[in-house]
């Protein structure tokens, strides 16, 4: 009985053994597949990579440039250096983007690809809204204070932007600031004044000249002197009101001192009258007749 039992165990032993075998068998099995299924697919992908890489059909045959109205299309050629023939999926859009927008007259460059063969940059260039006198002369200056290129003779400054002056001077030169072309200009008086220029030419009150005075900016409207204020720390326009004890200063209220001088212009307008100053610093403006 006792042998009987001993032969059955083995039996049993030997079952788990060959079920184990089977087992791993299987396993490697579907290891086996699925590193086949892998190794296939990246040799696929490989071949499809080099296809796409190495086509003919995939060579690029046109640059389209749009949005430009200013810079000429051998600049933007050169700047973008994208080469026809080139394979279209070779080229680093984000670099070509950066190249374009290096140049101080690119405010932004859309670069894409427009499939089989051909690129697509979209280009959205810096306007000038004033004119900035500077050491080296004047420049024109876009809504961020970005300094532009001087226009060449056949294209002169437009004397219809106004002409910023008084900057203060250059704290290593000793005299006035000197500008270079591309450099941002980040004064909190001057930014504050452009985001002005702005509200104040989309409610067609053309200003020629703006003054950047200690006291605050003073704007020339024709023969009319207007005078903003200071500024406070943060870059705002303070208004004083006049009080018994002295004077409190409170916030500038850009679209409401706009609309206030719009009305005091076709006030002085509709009576054929002019004005010396208008003073916006106080609750009550203060408008002094000629």
């Amino acid at each position: 009985m006792i042998r009987n039992g001993r032969i059955k165990q083995r039996k049993k032993l030997r079952e788990r053994r060959r079920e184990r075998r089977k087992k791993l068998f299987k396993g490697l099995g579907r290891l086996t597949l699925i590193l086949s299924f892998i190794v296939g697919l990246a040799l696929a992908g490989k071949k499809v990579e080099d296809f796409l890489r190495s086509s003919p059909i995939f060579q690029i045959k046109e640059v389209n440039f749009k949005g430009a109205t200013y810079l000429e299309q051998g600049v933007l050629e050169n700047l973008a250096n994208i080469k026809l023939g080139e394979n279209i999926f070779q080229i680093n859009l984000k670099k070509v983007q950066e190249r374009l927008e290096r140049h101080p007259k690119v405010r932004e460059a859309l670069v894409s690809r427009g499939f089989p063969n051909a690129v697509t940059v979209d280009i959205v260039e810096r306007e000038a809204v004033a004119l900035f006198e500077s050491a080296g002369g004047i420049y024109p200056i876009d809504g961020e204070g970005v300094v532009l290129p001087r226009p060449g003779q056949a294209n002169p400054l437009s004397r219809s932007l106004p002409l910023i002056t008084g900057v203060k001077p250059h704290p290593t030169a000793g005299g006035m600031y000197e500008v270079k072309v591309g450099e941002k200009l980040q004064w909190p008086e001057l930014t504050l004044v452009l985001d002005l220029l702005e509200t104040l030419t989309s409610s067609d009150l053309k200003i020629s000249e703006v003054d950047l005075q200690p006291q605050g900016p003073v704007l020339r409207y024709r023969e009319t002197s207007v005078l903003l204020g200071e500024l406070s720390k943060s870059g705002t326009f303070l208004r004083s009101t006049s009080q018994a004890a002295g004077y409190s200063k409170k916030m500038w209220d850009k679209e409401r001192k706009v609309k206030e001088l719009k009305l005091i212009l076709s006030d002085l307008a509709e009576r054929k009258e002019e004005a010396e100053y208008i003073d916006l610093r106080f609750t009550r403006p203060v408008v002094k007749l000629k």
